[in-house]
């Protein structure tokens, strides 16, 4: 299963949140993608290399997402409400 997640514009913390969801789900990812529409800053980019994920950088998450689909198993996240940023912008 491949692992998709996707936000205009990634960081730390949404890389941080997917490594740790990775790790507690060991062996049911077998490629990580982060979707994105700004460019990448270089201590994120790095961060993500470090973690052997990949990046594609574009304007149509759902059009990415399709071609990702036509090849494999996917589970899609969108980052705005994934991990620790989700869980910063509880209200509760």
């Amino acid at each position: 299963m491949v692992f998709v997640g996707f936000r205009n514009q990634i960081g730390r913390m949404d890389v941080n949140g997917v490594i740790k969801h990775v790790n507690r789900n060991k062996g049911k990812y077998t490629e990580v993608y982060l979707l994105h529409k700004k460019p990448l800053h270089p201590s994120v980019e790095k961060l993500i290399y470090d973690a052997g994920f990949k990046t594609i950088l574009t304007d149509n998450f759902k059009g990415e997402i399709a071609k990702l689909k036509e090849e494999n198993e996917v589970e899609v996240h969108d980052l705005n409400d994934f991990g620790d940023r989700a869980l910063s912008r509880d209200i509760c």
